[in-house]
């Protein structure tokens, strides 16, 4: 299955709630995740899936050669600790950011996008 990867440097286990509102990923809910000794940037961290995805769905971890990634700035243009990536072969399909039933919440770290979130 393909879907979207993210990193978030400094983080050593699984997101916290505080770590997820910072990046602008409040409400998502952690899937699967992997620490990362040595990411793109020279940091140590964590990738992780969202939303109900896991390793059985996405192959979670950090592939240089494999993978697209892409930092997320802060709203004032500075480099932030959020990344979004992809796996080379295994393209986001526009299914991936379908949900049956989903709220909308504006991506406010940079305002690049909207984050889909999965009523509860």
């Amino acid at each position: 299955m393909s879907g979207l990867l993210y990193y978030i440097s400094g983080v050593r286990s699984a997101p916290s709630t505080a770590d997820l509102k910072e990046c602008g990923l409040e409400g998502c809910i952690v899937g699967g995740f992997v620490k990362t000794e040595i990411f793109i940037d020279g940091t140590a961290g964590c990738v992780f899936a969202i939303n109900g995805k896991y390793e059985g769905d996405l192959k979670i971890g950090f592939y240089s050669d494999e993978q697209v990634w892409k930092n997320i700035p802060k709203e004032d243009g500075a480099p932030s600790r959020l990344w979004i990536g992809y796996d080379i072969n295994n393209k986001p399909k526009p299914k991936d950011f379908l949900k049956k039933d989903f709220n909308f919440n504006y991506y406010r770290n940079g305002g690049v996008g909207l984050v889909f979130i999965e009523k509860e």
